[in-house]
């Protein structure tokens, strides 16, 4: 009996000498691994259930097994450089169809979970927006994963793993807040870690799939082997499949405890009779669970409809047809169509411009194929009326199918309105630093020019050379008129506002403009309405520009509707809130074409022959500068309305002041200019008045000479100072270091160009009265005799 069992000893220790050996002489089998378990563990040595599969799979087909050891992800790119013939355990899917071969019969099914903290709160998909969650490159499950939780909205931060054991101890130190990983990884990996109790399983499980091994196309041979060892070994019970799945999966548990049941039967029967009696109870409790959960249900069920009722943005739901379901009241408000009357309908028949049709069909074409889209474009209101909205489409998904459509709908009318003021804003702001350059300038010669043209007039009045200076003073005002236009796209030419009645600049306007001809207009004012403060002059010019655009719009005649009223702006816009006026200029001409609506207000813009494109930008600068706004309104074949908002005042429109009567007495007069031209004009202007005038060329000579003078006893009655000079300090500078010596000091602000607001309060710079350049003689005397005391401080 010995004999025998020595033998039977040998034998088995020759015949296990002899596989590793024949298995080393046959060809060789690459098995691509990575650290994976329990399905596969890296190392020295490898093992794991796959490795046990694959050593059993080689020995029997006399192959010679090697390991490949890298990542996940790297094992595809050492595949294709022909360095691995086989990976698994690996999912199926059709884009690694391009690369791999798998073999037809399973080798087990698993399943993948999410992992989280201990003290983590996730139980739904929605939780995990935003959150950090591990998982390991080029997973495929990993992948179909987040691509689910992107068509619900979800957007976590997905960062990369080499293998499942740095994601569990991740998850369990908090350095991420969730971790996807396979069920058998998970449970081979908590059994040997200290930290088991950190982590646990979110509720749910995700995607049931069979395993395969991953061929190498040049071995393909492999499937067809691997596919007859897998159905031989799935068919033996007691076999070496099962065995490795119960060392390493576990799969025999329930086995070996129906021996041990059939050894305790009493005991058995005892325990059924406690998981009756628990069931019984569970069941109880169960039921009560069930109420609960339909309570909260039907909770969360009024939570969600509120929701949709009363969000702040309009939102309609739409059918596979694209036809109105359902719609919250934010979207009846926005667009004016009841739910009543919208339902049933498609959607683009009622809000929707030929215009906006390709746009709306591309949204349409997005959400049915489950994407998100979003756009920017116009829809039309009920009444006609064209809304600027953002429209956000979103698939609805049931049962893995697209169902319909929630549209959202946010309303960014006045947004785009304040985008063009932005940009109109820049377009006159471009041209003003040219213009306001070109204005000082200019002015400053047409000082000199205008000047002495009215110094030549008073030397030659009643001669034959007066009727030809008349006539070039005509000619210098009117440039600078022209200069006052380009003043009012610089930064300065700030307006010298007045209380006025606007109604009668508009009938004043009309008489200008309209008179004769074969147009008419017809001027209508709602209500009672307040005082303006506004520049007589920029308004006037405001007002004629519009009425002359609508006399133009309509050279076969026709009327235009002129309408004044009252407006409260309640919130902050292109506009301050407050009180304005509103002017509202409407033509029956052809309308303005709405590609040419966005440009109307660039200066050098026209559509005419024979206009410069000025007219609009430069009233489009005055109503900005006066507080208020300009809007248009066209529709093709439906003529233009132009609306100019000016700030209402609660002052009463005054009487016009008397003229000043002259202060004929002696004065000491100081005048600071930097252009010698225009020095030599201001002194020849007061020859043969009792002023006695010094000329002072920048700050530091006028302070010198302002000291001086009243060092003598012989201070100055009135200073005279340029606001702006190269390279100086400037008027308003000057001003305060003369008010330093003597705080009583008078003093009159000159400029060509109003580079601040002294021009309309010279008092709030401590300025009494403001001369603007060109001046002629006799504004020159009247604002000398306006701010100069009848009692000199000599006297």
């Amino acid at each position: 009996m010995a004999l025998k069992r020595s033998i039977a000893l040998l034998w088995l220790l020759l015949a296990a000498a002899a596989w590793p050996a024949r298995a080393a002489d046959g060809p060789p089998l690459r098995l691509g691994i990575y650290d994976n378990p329990p399905m596969t563990i890296s190392g020295r040595a490898p093992s794991g259930f796959i490795v046990d599969v694959i050593r059993d799979f080689a020995r029997q087909r006399g192959l010679r097994l090697e390991f490949v050891q890298a990542p996940f992800h790297e094992l595809f790119d050492r595949l294709k450089r022909d360095e691995v013939d086989v990976i698994a355990p690996i999912a199926f899917s059709e884009e690694r169809l391009g690369f791999l071969k798998f073999n037809s019969e399973s080798v087990l099914i698993d399943w993948s979970n999410v992992i989280i903290g201990a003290a983590a709160k996730f139980t739904l998909p929605a939780d995990l927006d935003g959150r950090r969650i591990g998982i390991v490159s080029s997973d495929y499950y990993a992948r179909l994963f987040a691509q689910d939780l992107q068509r619900q909205g979800v957007r976590p931060v997905f960062r990369e793993y080499d293998g499942f054991e740095a994601i569990v101890r991740d998850v369990a130190a908090g350095r991420v807040d969730a971790g996807f990983i396979g069920r058998f990884s998970l449970s081979h990996i908590l059994k040997g870690m200290p930290f088991l109790p950190r982590v646990k399983v979110m509720p749910g499980s995700y995607y049931h799939e069979p395993l395969f091994f991953g061929i190498n196309p040049r071995r393909a041979e492999l499937a067809a082997q691997l596919d007859d060892y897998l159905r031989r070994a799935k068919q033996t019970p007691g076999g070496r499949l099962n065995r490795f799945y119960e060392k390493w999966l576990g799969p025999t548990f329930f086995q070996r405890r129906l021996l041990f049941l059939n050894r305790n039967i009493w005991w058995m029967l005892l325990a059924v009779a406690a998981v009756l009696a628990l069931f019984l109870a569970f069941n109880l409790l169960l039921r009560a669970q069930v109420r609960r959960s339909v309570h909260e249900i039907h909770r969360q069920k009024t939570y969600f409809e509120n929701l949709f009722k009363t969000m702040p943005a309009g939102i309609v739901i739409l059918d596979g047809d694209y036809r109105v379901t359902d719609m919250n009241r934010d979207f009846e408000k926005l667009f004016g169509y009841p739910l009543g009357e919208a339902r049933g309908r498609d959607l683009s028949e009622l809000i929707n411009t030929p215009e906006s049709q390709q746009q709306a069909a591309a949204l349409r074409q997005a959400a049915r194929r489950g994407e998100r889209a979003a756009a920017e474009g116009r829809r039309r209101h009920r009444d006609g009326t064209l809304l600027d909205v953002h429209i956000i489409a979103s698939p609805i998904v049931l049962d893995g199918r697209v169902q319909g459509i929630l549209g959202i709908f946010l309303d960014i009318t006045e947004r785009k309105r304040m985008e063009e003021e932005i940009i109109k804003s820049k377009n006159i702001e471009s041209v003003g630093v040219l213009a306001g350059g070109i204005a000082h300038d200019f002015n400053n010669m047409l000082t000199g020019i205008l000047g002495n043209i009215s110094v030549a007039r008073k030397l030659a009045a009643g001669g034959p050379l007066d009727e030809i200076l008349e006539k070039a003073e005509r000619s210098a005002l009117k440039a600078s008129g022209l200069t006052r236009q380009l003043l009012t796209f610089s930064k300065g030419g700030y307006p010298v506002k007045k209380t006025v009645d606007l109604l009668e600049l508009v009938r004043d306007s009309i008489d200008m403009v309209i008179s004769g001809g074969n147009i008419r207009a017809r001027l209508q004012a709602e209500g009672p309405l307040p005082p303006c403060e506004v520049d007589v002059t920029q308004a006037m010019q405001v007002i004629n520009n519009l009425l002359l655009n609508a006399r133009e719009a309509m050279p076969a005649g026709g009327e235009i509707d002129i309408v004044v009223a009252g407006h409260r702006q309640e919130k902050a816009g292109i506009m301050a809130p407050g009180d304005y006026l509103a002017l509202t200029v409407r033509d029956h001409g052809p309308g303005i074409p709405e590609a040419d609506l966005q440009r109307i207000f660039i200066p050098y813009f026209t559509t005419k022959k024979s206009g410069t494109g000025l007219g609009l930008a430069i009233a489009y600068s005055i109503v900005t500068k006066h507080g208020g706004a300009i809007q248009v309104r066209s529709e093709k074949g439906q003529g233009a309305a132009f609306t100019v908002y000016f700030p209402a005042s609660k002052q009463p429109v005054g009487a016009p002041p008397p003229p000043p009567e002259a202060a004929a007495r002696q004065a000491r007069i100081l005048f600071m200019d930097d252009e010698e031209i225009v020095r030599e004009v201001f002194a020849d202007m007061l020859q043969g008045t009792p002023y006695q005038v010094d000329l002072a060329a920048d700050s530091q000579e006028a302070l010198e000479k302002f000291s001086s003078a009243r060092q003598a006893g012989l201070p100055y009655d009135l200073v005279f100072l340029d606001l702006t000079g190269p390279g100086d300090i400037g008027g308003i500078k000057t001003l305060e270091r003369i008010r330093a010596i003597d705080s009583r000091a008078l003093a009159v602000a000159v400029s060509g160009y109003s580079v601040s607001e002294v021009s309309s309060h010279p008092g709030r710079y401590h300025f009494n009265d403001f001369l603007a350049k060109p001046f002629q003689t006799d504004e020159l005397l009247e604002i000398i005799a306006r701010n100069l005391p009848r009692t000199g401080k000599n006297s």
